[in-house]
């Protein structure tokens, strides 16, 4: 058996601060209306926002969201389970599914202009900052999360 250096919990790691990031730059403006220029929090498109006009949540991103707890919660049994020599490869399984659950969820955070649509007559909506954020660091994680998980499951 291979002695464990470590670098597998510490790209686990690196994978759950990228989904960390993914789960806190929704909050930042994800679609920006230019000709009011006003910002739209990623997370009113979730949860619903009144005041902004958003009365119905979107489901695309509500799927991101879930999505991205799911992927959460296998990254973190991944990388528990990393430290130990006996369930590495199940270790890695598990950071395999976190890692195709953050690239669904990455390509969800990029469309989400495309599956907004104009929920607002009369506005020029454009993708913001927030959600390009949090599409790269749930990109980044899934990159990981992949990375790790495909080499550890491949050893002999």
């Amino acid at each position: 058996m291979k002695k464990n250096s470590g670098l597998f919990a510490l790209i686990g790691l690196l994978a759950l601060l990228a989904t960390l990031g993914a789960f806190l730059f929704p909050l930042a403006p994800g679609l920006k209306d230019t000709i009011n220029n006003e910002g739209y929090m990623g997370y009113n498109f979730v949860f619903s926002n009144d005041a902004q006009g958003m009365v119905d949540p979107n489901g695309g991103l509500i799927a991101a969201f879930s999505l991205m707890v799911i992927a959460a919660v296998f990254q973190a049994f991944g990388f528990i389970l990393s430290f130990g020599e006996g369930g590495r490869k199940f270790a890695a399984f598990m950071h395999i599914v976190g890692g195709l659950c953050m690239v669904a969820t990455a390509v969800l955070f990029f469309l989400a202009k495309v599956m907004v649509g104009n929920f607002l007559p009369g506005a020029n909506i454009v993708l913001a900052w927030g959600f390009i954020v949090a599409g790269a660091c749930a990109a980044i994680s899934a990159i990981l999360s992949l990375g790790a998980g495909f080499k550890v499951y491949n050893e002999k």
